[in-house]
């Protein structure tokens, strides 16, 4: 969004319609070329308040969207929304990945939560 002052190069590209460019699939060798370049910084990022264990708000957070994105596809039942609901769900599981081997998780509190 431009602000009240916005470089010209700036302006030429939100005034291209990015619709009239030619879409091209990307193979699955690039896409995974691509992906592999992204650097991990390992932070967990939360929409919610960070309670007292934020791995646990981050599988909660995973097991909304992916419930969401579920009831999304059954709805739609088109290809988009079932990769999206594949992704939420390959994230929730690697969150109860992350909160199963999470020192914590003998705690019983954690214990209690995840029931």
């Amino acid at each position: 969004m431009p602000t009240s002052w916005t470089p010209p190069a700036y302006r030429r590209v939100l005034s291209t319609s990015f619709r009239a460019c030619p879409s091209r699939a990307m193979s699955h060798s690039d896409l995974r070329s691509l992906l592999d370049d992204v650097p991990d910084t390992l932070e967990i990022i939360l929409r919610r308040d960070p309670e007292w264990s934020p791995v646990l708000d981050a599988w909660r957070d995973a097991a909304e969207e992916a419930g969401a994105a579920l009831t999304t596809w059954r709805r739609l039942r088109d290809r988009q929304s079932y990769a999206i609901y594949r992704a939420a769900q390959d994230r929730e599981d690697a969150a109860q990945d992350a909160l199963n081997s999470h020192p914590d998780v003998s705690d019983e509190r954690l214990v209690a939560a995840v029931r």
